[in-house]
C-alpha cells in the first residue's frame, strides 16, 4: 500500500512538471518585419508621414497584424516624467502614510506624536521616490522612447502616420504580433525624420474650390457688366422700407430719428450701422429732411456726424 501511494505522488509530481514546462515553454515570437523606411507625405501641412516595410517571413503564417509606434517629442517625454514623477510620489506617500500610523499605533503615541511621524515619513517617502524616478528616467532617457500609434492588419505593407507635430523629428517602430499576445523584434527607422509642409495642403483642397467658385463668379459679372448686359439686381426689403419711411416723414414734416445702437465703432454691428445710415442721410437731404442720430460712445458720434455731413454735401 506504501509503494502504491508513492508511486500515485511521484505520478502527481511528474504531471506538475510536465505542466510546468508546457506553461512556461512559450514558443517564440514571429519573424520581424524589415526595410522599415518614412517618406514625407505629398501635399500636406507637415503633419504626416508615409510608412513602408517589408512584411514578416511569418506573414500569413502566425501573424495576426503590426503595431506601429513613433517616438514622444520633448514636450511629450517631459509631460510622461511629470506625470509618472508625481504618481510616484503620491503612491509612496500613501504606502508610508499606512505604515507610519501603523508603527505608532503600536508604539502607543499621541495624536500629535502620530501626525508628526507620519508627516517625516512622508517627507522622507517622496524624496527616496524622487531620486529612484530620477534614476528610472534618466536610464529611460538614454534612447527614444515610443508612443503606440495605431494597428495594421496582415499583409500591410505601408501606411499614413498623422497628427504629427510640425518641426519635430521623429523615429518609428513596426512589430508584427501573434496569438497569445507574443510580439517580433521591432524594426525601426535608420534615422529620425522630420515632416517638412508643401506648398499646397491637399487636405484643404475644398478652400480652392470655394474661392474659385466664388471669384469666377465675381469676375464673370464684371465682365457682363463692363459689356453693357442689363443685370437684374435683387432689391433689399429693408432698404425700401428706409426709403418709405424717410417719405412719411416728409409727408408729415417730421424729423428722422436714426438710433445706431450702443456699442462703440469696433462693433461689426455698428459699422454695418453707419453704412445704413450713410444711404439714410443722402435720401433725406434729397427729401430736405432733418436726421437726428442720438449715441453713447463719442467716437460713433464723430462718425455720425462725418458720415452725415458728407452725404448731405453730396446730395
Amino acid at each position: 500500500m506504501r509503494s502504491f501511494h508513492g508511486w500515485v505522488a511521484g505520478a502527481a509530481l511528474a504531471s506538475l512538471l510536465f505542466a510546468g514546462d508546457v506553461a512556461f515553454s512559450q514558443p517564440p515570437g514571429p519573424a520581424p518585419p524589415t526595410n522599415l523606411t518614412v517618406k514625407d507625405h505629398p501635399f500636406d501641412g507637415g503633419s504626416a508621414v508615409d510608412l513602408s516595410w517589408e512584411l514578416s517571413t511569418d506573414d500569413p503564417g502566425s501573424v495576426t497584424g503590426y503595431s506601429i509606434a513613433r517616438s514622444l517629442t520633448k514636450d511629450e517625454r517631459e509631460n510622461a516624467d511629470a506625470d509618472q514623477m508625481t504618481k510616484a510620489i503620491r503612491a509612496a506617500k500613501a504606502a508610508a502614510t499606512e505604515q507610519a500610523r501603523a508603527a505608532a499605533q503600536r508604539d502607543g503615541l499621541s495624536t500629535r506624536e502620530t501626525d508628526a511621524r507620519v508627516r517625516e515619513a512622508r517627507r522622507a517617502a517622496a524624496a527616496r521616490a524622487r531620486a529612484e524616478i530620477g534614476v528610472q528616467l534618466a536610464a529611460e532617457d538614454a534612447g527614444p522612447r515610443f508612443k503606440f500609434v495605431t494597428l495594421a492588419i496582415r499583409g500591410t505593407r505601408g501606411l499614413t502616420v498623422n497628427g504629427l507635430a510640425k518641426g519635430e523629428s521623429y523615429m518609428f517602430r513596426v512589430t508584427a504580433l501573434a496569438p497569445g499576445g507574443r510580439i517580433s523584434a521591432p524594426a525601426l527607422t535608420a534615422a529620425p525624420f522630420r515632416p517638412v509642409a508643401q506648398w499646397f495642403d491637399g487636405g484643404r483642397f475644398y478652400l480652392l474650390i470655394i474661392v474659385l467658385v466664388f471669384g469666377g463668379s465675381v469676375v464673370y459679372f464684371i465682365e457682363r457688366a463692363s459689356s453693357g448686359v442689363d443685370l437684374k439686381v435683387r432689391k433689399i426689403a429693408g432698404l425700401e422700407a428706409v426709403d418709405e419711411a424717410v417719405g412719411r416723414a416728409t409727408e408729415m414734416g417730421r424729423p428722422v430719428l436714426y438710433v445706431p445702437g450702443i456699442q462703440d465703432m469696433n462693433e461689426i454691428q455698428t459699422i454695418a450701422s453707419m453704412t445704413i445710415l450713410a444711404r439714410v442721410s443722402r435720401t433725406a437731404a434729397e427729401y430736405d429732411v432733418k436726421v437726428e442720430v442720438p449715441t453713447s460712445r463719442s467716437l460713433v458720434m464723430t462718425t455720425a456726424r462725418e458720415i452725415v455731413e458728407a452725404a448731405f454735401m453730396e446730395a
